[in-house]
C-alpha cells in the first residue's frame, strides 16, 4: 500500500497504530505464543523494512496516572481495565519498554525521527491540532 501511494506521489501517509504499535505488541505478547523466539529473524527484517520506509514517528504520550484514568474510563473493554494500580503500572511499563526498544531500533537503522506529543494537559482536539501542525511543517508538497 505504501509503495502504491509513493508511486502516486502522495505526499503523506499517516499510520495510526501502525508498525511501531504492531512491533511493540509482538515484542510483548509474541513471546507468550512461542517459547522459542522464532519471530526474531522476521522481526529484524520487519524493523529494517520499516526503518527504510518511515520518515518519522509521532509518539503521543501521557503520564501513567492519566493513562490509568483513560483506561478505566473507556467504554470498550481493556485487558487491565479492572486491575490494581500496580498491575496497570506494570502493564504500562512493559508497553513503554517495548515501544522504546522498537523506536530505538528504527532510529538506529535509518535515523527515523521521533517526535513526542504530551497529551495529558489538554483536550484531545488540541493534541490533534498540534499533530496536524507538526505534519504540515514536515510535509512539503512539490
Amino acid at each position: 500500500m505504501l509503495a502504491r501511494q509513493r508511486a502516486q506521489q502522495v505526499p503523506l501517509v499517516v499510520l495510526d497504530e501502525g508498525p511501531v504499535f504492531a512491533l511493540a505488541w509482538l515484542r510483548l505478547f509474541g513471546h507468550q505464543r512461542r517459547r522459542r523466539d522464532a519471530l526474531t529473524p522476521w522481526r529484524q527484517q520487519a524493523l529494517a523494512e520499516w526503518a527504510s520506509t518511515l520518515d518519522f514517528v509521532v509518539l503521543v504520550n501521557a503520564p501513567d496516572a492519566v493513562l490509568m484514568e483513560r483506561i478505566r474510563a473507556r467504554d470498550k473493554p481493556h485487558r487491565v481495565k479492572h486491575r490494581t494500580d500496580e498491575e496497570i503500572g506494570a502493564f504500562l511499563a512493559a508497553y513503554r519498554g517495548a515501544f522504546d526498544a522498537v523506536i530505538a531500533a528504527l532510529t538506529a537503522q535509518h535515523g527515523v525521527q521521533v517526535v513526542t506529543l504530551d497529551s495529558d494537559a489538554e483536550a484531545i482536539d488540541r493534541t490533534a491540532e498540534r499533530l496536524l501542525e507538526l505534519l504540515e511543517g514536515q510535509v512539503h508538497v512539490a
